[in-house]
């Protein structure tokens, strides 16, 4: 074998084994397949990328199994593809309610991930879209926004529905931290072993877009809520800025913000379904940080 050809194996080798695998997490109602696109595309720009679709808590499931079962169930899967597939680093790319799973996940855990992608995922909560639950959830048909804290605060229900878990009714923000099992937790708490375990990224990429129709306010995807200091009823929207998990550095997003190890952007006209499903979201926001 001549010293060009091997000189080209080992280059190829180099390049292929530079990029890091990527494990991906769907939303509510999704499953593994949301991302066949993404893989098709990862495929076509990095060739060779590891790229694996996550077959857990799949459409039912979602909606069903609360989030901090979820996010065992998330933490043992990420331990069996490292296992099956040799390899120890990685990237997460996480959409919707699943992207709040994975960020409670590295909040969580002693991870290994280095990148971390949240296409749209409800950071602060939600508080609307309640015809759009009602698709799967027809139980809740007839639930204005303003009364559902009555059924996802209660007790049995933050066990049984998902979006209970990070309903955040900023008219009832006192029930909210006392009866939220999940969202107070990652976002209200000064926990230092959650702030050491996020911080353990190298980077952080949160995205929101105000196309976005399902995540309601569409700021949340970009930590953005209403004033909960004040009366709700005037609807101000504060930004990640002015956000307690931001001021007051909870898991680490402010110092790495310093550290230019955060980037938290809002993308105009991108739909829910788009970060997903449109291959220049992916290309030109997605793509670059899995390297």
């Amino acid at each position: 074998m001549s010293i060009k050809v091997v000189l080209c194996v080992a280059l190829i080798v180099h390049f292929l084994a530079a990029y890091k695998p990527v494990i991906t997490f769907h939303g509510i109602n999704g499953n593994e397949h949301d991302f066949d696109r993404l893989k098709e595309w990862t495929e076509k720009y990095h060739p060779g990328q590891l790229f694996l679709l996550n077959p857990i808590f799949r459409r039912t499931e979602s909606v069903f199994m609360n989030l901090p079962y979820q996010v065992l169930g998330l933490a043992a899967s990420i331990e069996r593809m490292k296992a099956e597939h040799n390899f120890t680093s990685h990237h997460l790319l996480c959409h919707s309610q699943g992207a709040l799973v994975c960020r409670a996940y590295l909040q969580s855990f002693d991870h290994s991930c280095e990148n971390f992608i949240s296409l749209s995922g409800p950071q602060m909560g939600q508080f609307g879209a309640t015809l759009y639950w009602e698709n799967y959830m027809p139980f809740l048909r007839n639930l204005s926004t303003h009364e559902a804290h009555t059924l996802f605060y209660m007790r049995g229900v933050q066990y049984m529905i998902t979006v209970a878990n990070f309903w955040n009714d900023p008219w009832h923000h006192e029930e909210f931290l006392r009866e939220s099992v999940f969202l107070p937790k990652y976002n209200y708490e000064k926990n230092e072993q959650f702030k050491q375990n996020f911080m353990k990224l190298k980077l952080a990429v949160f995205y929101g877009s105000p196309g976005d129709e399902v995540i309601e306010p569409w700021e949340s995807a970009v930590f953005g809520f209403f004033n909960t200091s004040k009366p709700a009823y005037d609807y101000q929207m504060l930004t990640y800025r002015d956000q307690e998990v931001y001021t007051q550095d909870y898991f680490g997003l402010r110092t790495m913000g310093l550290q230019n190890r955060v980037i938290i952007k809002e993308i105009p006209n991108v739909n829910h379904g788009g970060w997903i499903f449109r291959e220049d979201i992916f290309a030109d926001y997605s793509l670059p940080y899995l390297t």
